[in-house]
């Protein structure tokens, strides 16, 4: 889930601070620091701390929760289980308690690249489903929990340099997101309230196979979301105020 969404913290982090009217907590990395992995770091860690309230200054939104519109998951389309299934009203928690475990810019290439670990993530919906497990028809409604953790995200951008007002900026010519999810646990309620044995049925259906169905839904979900705003911020900011020399 959200895996993608990490790494808007992991570029927002050294990005913005150095801009004029932006906070004065935001740590600064320059390019050429010696540490400058360990200052990503550190930076990494004040930006998500503000995960509650965001930080307008730097254009970062409240990302806990993450809010999504809509998921969707499709298991089957033949044989003992076919589940079309609809998350609407996505709430995602546990994202600012995520960790850069390491860190690698190449100003010269424009490679970008970090790994992340968040110990958890808390999913809520609201949850409809309709098909058929072994020979039972079902279409219902309820509510959705799912609990992720040990999420290790692995993140590689791509910037290709260009001039903007006599000044360098990067933009985002590839990214590839790359999760790990240790253990996903899903519960639903009130989905057949009047039927135990039904409710029973359509969670074990999903219970099989949901991180193989709905990983990919979420993580592809958030890349759009983040991949708009880090080209947003690199266009805006040329790279000297980003990562200064």
């Amino acid at each position: 889930m959200d895996c993608r969404l990490f790494a808007l913290v992991c570029l927002a982090a050294a990005a913005y601070g150095a801009d004029k009217g932006l906070p004065s907590y935001v740590k600064v990395c320059d390019r050429k620091n010696s540490d400058i992995v360990s200052c990503l770091k550190e930076s990494f860690g004040i930006v998500f701390s503000h995960g509650d309230k965001g930080i307008p200054e730097m254009h970062i939104r409240p990302f806990n929760p993450i809010l999504l519109d809509k998921l969707s998951i499709l298991e089957g389309n033949s044989g003992s289980v076919n589940l079309d299934a609809q998350l609407t009203d996505v709430k995602l928690y546990g994202i600012k308690d995520s960790t850069l475990e390491s860190i690698d810019i190449d100003f010269e290439s424009g490679a970008y690249n970090c790994e992340i670990f968040t110990p958890a993530v808390y999913l809520e919906a609201n949850f409809g489903a309709k098909g058929k497990i072994l020979l039972l028809e079902f279409n219902g409604n309820g509510i959705f929990r799912g609990n992720m953790t040990g999420v290790r995200t692995k993140v590689k951008y791509t910037f290709e340099s260009y001039e903007k007002k006599g000044k360098e900026h990067w933009k985002l010519a590839n990214s590839n997101f790359d999760c790990i999810i240790d253990n996903f646990a899903i519960n639903l309620e009130e989905l057949f309230a009047d039927n135990k044995d039904l409710s029973e049925a359509v969670q074990a259906a999903l219970d099989e196979n949901i991180q193989i169905e709905l990983q990919p839904v979420i993580v592809n979900t958030i890349e759009t979301v983040v991949n708009d705003i880090v080209t947003h911020v690199f266009d805006k900011f040329p790279l000297d105020v980003l990562h200064p020399k």
